[in-house]
């Protein structure tokens, strides 16, 4: 079932424009109040908002929260049950709960994504594998791994907006709709 296909277009996470005026469409249809539809909502910065490369603030920690949005949408929309979908939002919070909650440990900052259960949610450029590298994972054969040199900032901020969207998981799946290609691509998002 086709709901609606709204063009979400928006920066990379190394930066650039905004989202367009067309990602309020799609903000339309989260749930109000949402992290992720405040993102897509938001104005897109003026020149005077343009600053150095490296993240300045929570917005810019890693992915941007549009980039983290558009990955959340597409998990959406390519599931075919709403239980699919909390599914996989369940084993992502879980995947990045353990990292947050276990900074320190190298057992938790590894993910081998081979496994029957994790394959398909992990698999090449799933919504899955891509919300991890956006986290700030990085991919090595066939795990997902943090590096230890590396915070748990920008992990703790896509376990947010999952957190947000398993809460909201009604609503999400009510209005779910077909993302747009992200313009620029993020880092994380283009292909290898």
């Amino acid at each position: 079932d086709v709901v609606a296909v709204v063009v979400v277009a928006a920066a990379g996470a190394a930066g650039g424009g905004g989202p367009t005026t067309s990602s309020t469409a799609a903000a339309d249809t989260l749930p109000p109040g949402s992290k992720a539809a405040a993102a897509l909502s938001a104005p897109p910065p003026g020149p005077e908002d343009e600053g150095p490369a490296e993240p300045q603030n929570e917005e810019d920690i890693g992915g941007s929260f549009t980039a983290i949005a558009y990955e959340l949408q597409r998990l959406t929309w390519e599931s075919s049950s709403k239980g699919e979908v909390l599914k996989a939002l369940n084993t992502l919070a879980m995947f990045l709960q353990k990292v947050v909650s276990n900074p320190t440990s190298e057992r938790d900052r590894k993910i081998n994504s081979s496994g029957a259960r994790f394959r398909q949610l992990l698999a090449g450029s799933s919504p899955g594998a891509q919300l991890l590298l956006l986290a700030g994972f990085r991919k090595q054969d066939v795990n997902f791994i943090l590096d230890s040199e590396k915070g748990v900032e920008t992990a703790q901020h896509v376990l947010e907006l999952i957190q947000d969207q398993q809460r909201n998981l009604d609503e999400v799946w009510a209005n779910r709709c077909a993302p747009a290609p992200l313009e620029p691509l993020a880092p994380a998002l283009a292909p290898p």
